[in-house]
């Protein structure tokens, strides 16, 4: 029996009307070329320091949601609220990251002058009341551990306070309320824990619902018709093999029809009411099995959280074993990560992409650069020779991506480690430049943009793709990632794409003798 990997990544983009200008908070480089290196050309990251754009998203989407939630109940979201702020009794390393928390929220923080005298005393200026706490550095609490050393880092003083040990400590501040409150939530629907993400997106939906967070349904139709194009592009490349059997490429092509998407929140998890329904069957579970962790004596903060994963899981397991379930409603909970979060992100089944990035979509684009930014993708296996020697080129190219280490010998990527994820990635790309090309020169569908445009539609396509990958991650943790992760991201992943596709080159115009031109034998497959 045949078995080996066929990975296809599908890209789709949202179509919207176009006004004669836009706003994009982000700098491209005058200085580099992009047949240069395009990472360079699109993140510039010497021009975009603070935040890439979709930093800016996740940011503003997920204040917004914060917003929403702020003063939110029920029995499993009070509960993670309450392990997070026990009435200002904070423990371990949550202790000491809520009081660095609440250290970054002053604006009149400051350290006074017996530091030289092993006392340390801080102050916040302004209208008390306030929390007072004296103590012995090792022995405080570990939230005014937490507020201490970031109040220090924050102050003006300018000794730099390297040893606490033994020191005397003297913290007096205020709390915040607002602030903290905001920040709990926050860290809350972050979390990508793969048991209890699932149910804060039911939490998240609703609130997005209630405060019309979400994009119209217009728009999610839109995306629904694009996705279409793409799967049938899709099929299009796969029926075409001749080294596939018969029996083999209906199978995959049936595969690809039948992935679900929730790129759009369907119209039955907009429903607040069956939102409501489902996040009232955890509550139930969650009460049935309350009485047995609670007790601090019995479980700690720790512990209570893994029974509750647990409980969770077993409340998922149970819904979605319901023969009433609610279908759309099922897909939020079969995505292992926060809504609240920005990045696509591969569901079993299901292509997805989270709404912070998708609520870009409600931003005024280029078309090209909208369709770019808003890709989605799913890879899945079919065993074949046929693809082997596609494989083994993307395993040599992918080595020849240099990673430059200021001040160190320069390093490259491993491409054993990373061929799946770059198969994946070429493959798919060059599915969805097709089906692009279809989309934005059907005038059924778009206006052109190249009249007031700086570039057309099908260079904002790859400058859209590009800004994705975009990091702000330092240099060494970017070496790092390089030399041990799967994925290969930032400057080495997007770049491995378009020097493997000629419509690159083609469209920025560029020469042999650059860094970017298409290989002069591209690893082909499909397409």
């Amino acid at each position: 029996m045949l078995r080996a990997a066929v990975l296809l990544l599908f890209c789709g983009f949202l179509r919207s009307a176009l006004s004669q200008y836009f706003s994009w908070n982000h700098t491209l480089a005058k200085d580099v070329d992009p047949c240069y290196d395009f990472y360079e050309f699109v993140c510039n990251p010497s021009a975009n320091r603070e935040q890439t754009v979709a930093d800016q998203q996740r940011n503003r989407f997920r204040q917004m949601l914060v917003d929403a939630l702020v003063g939110y109940h029920d029995p499993i979201f009070d509960f993670m609220r309450k392990i997070y702020y026990k009435k200002g009794e904070f423990q371990g390393e949550q202790g000491v990251e809520l009081g660095s928390m609440v250290a970054e929220g002053y604006k009149g923080v400051k350290v006074t002058k017996k530091v030289g005298k092993k006392f340390l005393a801080f102050e916040e200026l302004g209208k008390g009341p306030f929390t007072h706490s004296k103590c012995v550095y090792e022995k405080c609490p570990s939230f005014v551990k937490g507020f201490i050393t970031t109040s220090h880092n924050l102050s003006s003083y300018s000794e730099t306070l390297k040893v606490f040990k033994g020191w005397k400590i003297r913290a007096i501040y205020k709390i915040d309320e607002e602030l903290l409150e905001k920040k709990i939530v926050e860290k809350i629907i972050g979390s990508n824990d793969d048991h209890l993400s699932p149910y804060f997106n039911l939490v998240i939906a609703k609130a997005s619902t209630e405060k019309n967070l979400w994009v119209s349904e217009e728009i999610d139709e839109n995306i629904r018709k694009i996705g279409d194009s793409v799967t049938k592009k899709a099929i299009e490349q796969i029926e075409k093999q001749v080294w596939i059997p018969d029996s083999k490429k209906k199978k995959i092509a049936n595969s690809v029809k039948e992935m679900k998407r929730i790129l759009g929140i369907t119209s039955s998890a907009r429903d607040v009411v069956n939102l409501q329904k489902a996040i009232d069957f955890f509550g139930k579970i969650y009460r049935m099995n309350q009485p047995s962790f609670l007790p601090l004596n019995v479980c700690d903060s720790t512990c209570q959280v893994k029974q509750l994963e647990k409980i969770v899981k077993t409340a998922k397991a149970y819904y979605l074993g319901r023969s009433e379930r609610v279908e759309g409603i099922a897909r939020l909970l079969m995505v292992q990560s926060s809504l609240a979060s920005y990045n696509a992100y591969n569901a079993y089944h299901f292509m997805t992409v989270l709404p912070a990035l998708y609520h870009y979509t409600n931003d005024d684009l280029p078309v090209g650069l909208r369709y770019g930014h808003v890709a989605f993708g799913r890879g899945f296996l079919e065993r074949n020779a046929g693809i082997r020697p596609g494989i083994q080129m993307l395993q040599e190219l992918l080595p020849i991506l240099q990673f430059d280490q200021p001040g160190r010998i320069p390093r490259r990527p491993d491409g054993a480690l990373k061929v799946n994820e770059g198969f994946c990635d070429v493959e798919g790309s060059r599915v969805a430049v097709r089906a692009l090309e279809e989309v934005i020169f059907d005038r059924r569908y778009f206006k052109k943009s190249y009249s007031y445009s700086a570039f057309h539609d099908m260079e904002w396509a790859f400058i859209g793709g590009m800004v994705n990958t975009c990091s702000n991650i330092p240099d060494y943790w970017q070496f790092k990632h390089v030399q041990s992760d799967a994925h290969p991201r930032s400057r080495i992943r997007f770049n491995a794409q378009i020097r493997q596709l000629e419509e690159f080159s083609d469209i920025f115009r560029c020469k042999k003798e650059d860094p970017m031109y298409v290989v002069e034998k591209q690893c082909r497959v499909f397409t």
